[in-house]
Parts: structure tokens; sequence; C-alpha cells
């Protein structure tokens, strides 16, 4: 009896740990994922950009203008580039759409209508997401 109580702790002790870890490494990836995610606007550049270089208070009074203008720029860069990109993937679905059966057509368009939400921009900050989910769970 012993023996299995052991066996059952440490079973136990094992899945916590497990179970654990998942949800750990799935929070640092999506931090990670939203802190590249804030790059594309101007904001979150700048905000990345003096917190990596330490910026001091007068530092950032004198180079925020400069960084404010390339900031712009990234953020408008990647707003071109990714049109660019969707029209290289629409024009690949109108020449595949034929050769689909209506199975694969729902799934591509399913797979379509999420790739398009991801791209609309960066995710709002985590409690904004927990605000609409609740408002959204009220309804």
């Amino acid at each position: 009896m012993n023996t299995f109580k052991t066996i059952m702790t440490i079973a136990g002790l094992l899945a916590i740990g497990f179970i654990a870890g998942f949800f750990t490494h799935r929070y640092t990836v999506q931090q990670r994922i939203e802190k590249v995610a804030r790059l594309r606007v101007p904001r979150g550049f700048e905000e990345r950009l003096f917190q990596m270089i330490d910026a001091d208070a007068e530092q950032r009074e004198q180079l925020q203008p400069i960084v404010d203008k390339y900031a712009r720029r990234v953020a408008e860069e990647f707003r071109e580039q990714n049109q660019a990109h969707r029209r290289i993937i629409d024009s690949m679905h109108q020449e595949i759409k034929p050769y689909l059966s209506d199975a694969q057509l729902e799934r591509l368009e399913r797979f379509h209508r999420r790739f398009r939400f991801r791209e609309m921009g960066p995710p709002p900050p985590r409690d904004e997401k927990n605000r609409r989910r609740r408002e959204k769970n009220r309804n």
C-alpha cells in the first residue's frame, strides 16, 4: 500500500509539473509574439527602442522626433509589404480554386478568413482581450 501511495504521489507531481510547464510555455510564447507584433505600430516601435537603449528622459526628448519619423516609416513599410503579400496570396487562391473540391474550398476559405483576421494589426493588450471576451460571454 505504501508503494502505491508513493507511485501515485510521483505520478501526480509529474502531471502537475507537465501542466504547469505547458501553460508557462504558452504564456511566454504569447508574450513574445505580442512584443514582436507591437513593433508594427509606431508607438510600439518607439517604446521598444527606448527600452532597449535604456534612454533617460533627456535622451528621449532629443531622440523623439528622429525615432518618430523612422517609426512611422517602419509601420508604413510593414503595411505595404503586408498588402503585397495579401495580393500574392489572393492571386494564388484564384488560380488554384478550379482544381479544388468543395470541401477543400471551404477549408481554404476558413483558413483565409482566420489569416486575414491576424493581418489586421497587432493584437490588443491582454487586458483588452480579456475584457472583450467577458463582454462577449455576457451576451
